[in-house]
C-alpha cells in the first residue's frame, strides 16, 4: 500500500511539474494600432515591455499590426510610443493567447502660442 501511494505521489508530482513548465512558456501578443480620431491604422509605432534584463520590442507595419514574441506569462504591462501621439501604457493584460488587441492611440494636443500685439 505504501509503495502504491509513493508511486501515485511520484506520478502526480511529475504531471504537476510538467504542467508548470508548460504554463511558463513564453506567449505571443498580437494587435493593431489605430488613430482614435479617424480609425486610420498607425505605422511605425513602437510596442515594448521590459522584464528584468530583457526587453522585447516590436514595430507596427503598414497595416498597423504588430506581434510581440517571447513574452513571459507573468508580464502584464506593455508601453506603446508613436511620434505625434500620447504614449500609452496598458496594464493588467489578462490573456495573450488567441487574442488580437485593437488599440486606439490619441493624438497629442498641439498648443499654439497666441501673439497679442498692442
Amino acid at each position: 500500500m505504501k509503495q502504491l501511494l509513493l508511486i501515485g505521489g511520484m506520478i502526480f508530482f511529475s504531471v504537476w511539474s510538467n504542467a508548470q513548465l508548460f504554463n511558463n512558456q513564453p506567449s505571443v501578443m498580437r494587435g493593431v494600432l489605430v488613430d482614435k480620431t479617424n480609425n486610420l491604422k498607425l505605422e511605425a509605432a513602437f510596442i515594448t515591455f521590459d522584464f528584468g534584463t530583457h526587453t522585447v520590442v516590436a514595430m507596427t507595419d503598414s497595416e498597423g499590426s504588430f506581434i510581440l514574441t517571447n513574452i513571459p506569462k507573468n508580464v502584464v504591462t506593455v508601453k506603446i510610443v508613436m511620434p505625434g501621439y500620447e504614449d500609452k501604457v496598458i496594464t493588467n493584460i489578462q490573456s495573450l493567447e488567441d487574442v488580437e488587441y485593437h488599440i486606439a492611440m490619441e493624438p497629442k494636443k498641439v498648443l499654439t502660442q497666441l501673439n497679442y500685439s498692442k
